[in-house]
């Protein structure tokens, strides 16, 4: 029987949230102000921005807000190429959640890296033994982890939501869950199927839209401008018993460039007209 991932606490059914690197020229303190504004349910935070202010700033700064903190996330992957730097970013990660149980964050989302010279059955030997240990930590903190699958050639393991069933089954914790990236996962063969099988492990979705033909990684858009089935995957996941964030997560120069506040005013209006006419 699969863990259910609950709900980030005080989310409603249908939450959106942005990720902190949509706002990439924005400092933590201006991400709250333009997530405010623009209507946002929550905010994901970028792990460099925190950095900058400090944990014990930020929940401070969050406390004055309506917004949920929903997760944190842009953090080093868990697996490098020698056992001392794993220790040592394991080390980074535990202080992570450390930074999460300050801010009230519910989520954490991590990624493994790549084979760095391991066969899979290597790396996911070793993936499973970090996010054993980590999820331990974690669940002492009350977060969860969040694991993502990073389609290729960004890198080169963990690709599918297959490969990243396969892992969280393993690890077998409440404290680990998947990290539902759309931009990742829209391509994937089957994808409605693999949305019910997968739903109760949700952790957390990111979304963004698709250009056609894309040109490298940061060339993502605004949710409702490019060419993917958006509101289709996204009423599934929710048909399929997802309950926690939407969390816009957009790569882009342009959209970096761009006026911060209405991209995400234009975000909310995007993910309303999603369920319009629904109860």
């Amino acid at each position: 029987m699969p863990h259910i991932i609950k709900a980030v606490k005080g989310s409603p059914a249908r939450a959106l949230s942005v990720c902190g690197i949509t706002t990439r020229y924005l400092s933590f303190e201006e991400d709250v102000r333009v997530c405010s504004e623009a209507g946002m349910n929550g905010i994901s935070l970028w792990w460099d921005k925190i950095k900058a202010c400090g944990a014990v700033q930020g929940a401070k700064v969050l406390r004055d807000t309506p917004l949920a903190a929903v997760s944190m996330v842009g953090l080093p992957c868990m697996l490098t190429a020698g056992t001392q730097q794993n220790r040592q970013v394991f080390d980074l990660l535990r202080g992570a959640l450390d930074d999460c149980a300050t801010l009230g964050v519910g989520v954490m989302g991590v990624v493994p890296g790549n084979h760095e010279g391991r066969t899979r059955e290597q790396q996911d030997e070793a993936t499973i033994d970090v996010l054993v240990r980590l999820g331990e930590e974690a669940r002492q903190r009350g977060v969860t982890l969040a694991l993502e699958p990073v389609h290729e050639p960004y890198l080169d393991y963990l690709n599918t939501l297959v490969d990243a069933e396969r892992i969280v089954t393993a690890v077998d914790s409440t404290s680990v869950g998947i990290l539902f990236d759309v931009w990742h996962l829209c391509h994937e063969p089957e994808l409605d199927r693999r949305i019910e099988e997968t739903a109760s492990r949700i952790a957390l979705v990111h979304f963004s839209d698709w250009r056609e033909p894309t040109r490298y990684h940061d060339d993502r858009l605004l949710p409702g401008e490019g060419v993917l089935p958006l509101k289709s995957i996204l009423t599934k996941l929710h048909q399929s018993g997802y309950r926690g964030f939407f969390d816009v997560e957009v790569f882009s120069e342009e959209v970096w460039h761009a006026d911060p506040l209405q991209n995400l005013k234009k975000c909310r209006a995007f993910f309303d007209s999603v369920w319009a006419g629904e109860t």
